[in-house]
């Protein structure tokens, strides 16, 4: 199965992604017995990024406010705990090979991810975080 690169941004809210399967369009199971694992039709989009102008950003303000910038499709660690639930802005970190594309909260020095937007995220699915923004400064002279 080939892979898509397109990077699928959920109608609904940002902060509201909790995806079981990536980008959540499973298109069939594949295995034998215990072992049968769900497939996605965009199993590409997992580490891909969107940087995301706020004039396109669809967010839910009452999970937390979000802006523009930079962010990647992650999957939280399986083994995490959602209990209590990770908080909105915590730093995350990837966990062993960052191009596993696999977040924990476990401090890794060099290895920052970004910062949790979804209020609930369940372990092992997957979700966006925020990389950085495209910040800006007001100045009273120009810069030289």
């Amino acid at each position: 199965m080939t892979q898509s690169q397109i990077v699928r941004i959920p109608p609904g809210a940002i902060n509201e992604v909790n995806d079981a399967v990536i980008a959540g369009t499973p298109v069939g199971t594949q295995g034998t017995g215990g072992a049968l694992v769900t497939q996605s039709s965009t199993a590409g989009q997992l580490g891909q990024w969107a940087d995301i102008d706020i004039g396109f950003l669809i967010f839910n303000p009452d999970l937390g406010t979000l802006f523009g910038g930079e962010y990647q499709y992650v999957q939280l660690d399986p083994l995490a705990t959602d209990s209590p639930p990770i908080a909105v802005g915590t730093l995350m970190y990837f966990l062993g090979n960052p191009d596993d594309f696999v977040v924990s909260e476990t401090v890794s020095s060099g290895n920052e991810a970004g910062y949790v937007v979804s209020a609930v995220w369940t372990a092992g699915n997957y979700a966006w975080i925020y990389r950085y923004g495209q910040p800006s400064a007001k100045t009273p002279l120009p810069i030289t």
